[in-house]
């Protein structure tokens, strides 16, 4: 009787079971596939930089890495003129390594230079 009801029978099922077998594999519903363009999109599009470490070679001295003296430079600014490393805009550091020094320029500014040693 329930055959009759749902109009399904058992050469109904049969046929069903041909049909999906002939397709293949199941096809994914299309917002899955959106969402997987979408995932590799974002993730070609965020590459990773790299930070290469510098390194001064002196004769008598220790090697010294280029992100030191920029850190010693930026210090000796704000000592010198009373202000804050946020207020750092632009920064030039001239390096002389016959004396043992580095020269700098903050925000393009007469009044940014220095001298830090080495």
């Amino acid at each position: 009787m329930t055959e009759k009801k749902t109009g399904i029978t058992e050469n109904t099922v049969v046929e069903t079971e041909k049909k999906t077998k002939k397709a293949g594999r199941p096809r994914k519903p299309a917002a899955e596939k959106k969402t997987a363009v979408r995932k590799s999109t974002a993730a070609k599009a965020e590459p990773k930089m790299m930070h290469p470490e510098v390194f001064l070679q002196l004769n008598d001295r220790e090697d010294i890495q280029t992100r030191d003296i920029v850190a010693a430079v930026k210090k000796d600014w704000c000592e010198k003129n009373g202000r804050e490393e946020k207020d750092i805009e632009s920064l030039q550091v001239y390096v002389k390594p016959f004396e043992y020094a580095a020269y700098y320029v903050v925000n393009g500014d007469v009044d940014g230079t220095g001298k830090v040693e080495l």
